[in-house]
């Protein structure tokens, strides 16, 4: 069984964008997607209360195109799949912490999930980014969401890696933030470029094919671990640098081949 799908990277609201381009690479690749997996700051924001739920400066709080979409005005033409990232109406989300699909064709996969396509193809994800004063404490419960900062809710724990580490080896594996190590480059030379919880996740898993967003650029690389087996890792850019924020791609229950160039 052949499934074509399609990586994107954030998208922070600009959902109109994403299927424009989307539908830009299906008419360059010739092929239509069967699905799309997204890696977090997708911004599924409804109306003006979720927007307050996300952590981010106020500037930066847009509501975006997510309500055209609740209303029936956009369509998603094939079933989304997205985590969380650090930028995302968690007061919303957290009400479904196991995932849910939100409205048609567009699925949170929760703070830790994994789905089977066609029986053929498993994509896990892990929500959040790696935040030292969360990660080895309790989320907070929902019910006190508004009286505690907004970003006591944007990191994953500890309890959600060792979950996700409980899982079988994944296909293909959806991270926000890019594991340490994965670049030396200058531009970043400053502030931490990735976390090694990331990293660790997968090593263990040794998933086939991992994409992550947070940074806004492209990268791509290849890691081999030490049963000859090998990860390829896709970085994304935002959805508005267009080419470098979408990979295309086919699994044929073996193998995945890239269809496309960043």
């Amino acid at each position: 069984m052949n499934l074509t799908f399609a990586l994107v990277g954030d998208v922070h609201g600009a959902m109109h964008a994403m299927v424009k381009e989307l539908r830009a690479r299906e008419k360059k690749i010739g092929r239509t997607f069967d699905f799309v997996a997204q890696v977090g700051d997708f911004e599924p924001h409804r109306h003006d209360e979720d927007l307050r739920s996300m952590a981010a400066p106020a500037k930066y709080k847009e509501i975006g195109d997510f309500p055209d979409f609740v209303k029936g005005w956009g369509t998603f033409p094939w079933p989304v799949y997205f985590i969380g990232g650090n930028h995302e109406p968690y007061g919303w989300l957290e009400q479904h912490p196991h995932g849910a699909e939100l409205i048609r064709h567009c699925v949170y996969l929760g703070r830790v999930g994994k789905v089977e396509i066609q029986e053929s193809l498993m994509l896990a994800g892990l929500s959040g980014v790696f935040v030292p004063e969360l990660y080895t404490t309790k989320r907070p419960p929902l019910e006190s969401f508004h009286s505690v900062s907004n970003k006591s809710f944007i990191g994953y724990t500890e309890d959600d890696v060792d979950r996700i580490l409980e899982f079988p080896r994944p296909d293909i594996l959806l991270l926000h933030e890019w594991p340490e190590g994965l670049t030396q480059d200058r531009k970043y030379a400053h502030r931490s470029a990735g976390s090694a919880q990331a990293r660790l996740i997968i090593e263990l898993l040794r998933p086939r094919l991992v994409a992550c967003g947070h940074m806004h650029r492209g990268h791509h690389d290849i890691w081999t671990h030490d049963d000859g087996s090998t990860t390829e890792l896709v970085c994304l850019a935002h959805i508005r640098a267009r080419t470098e924020a979408v990979a295309a791609y086919q699994w044929d229950g073996t193998t995945m081949t890239r269809l496309d160039l960043l």
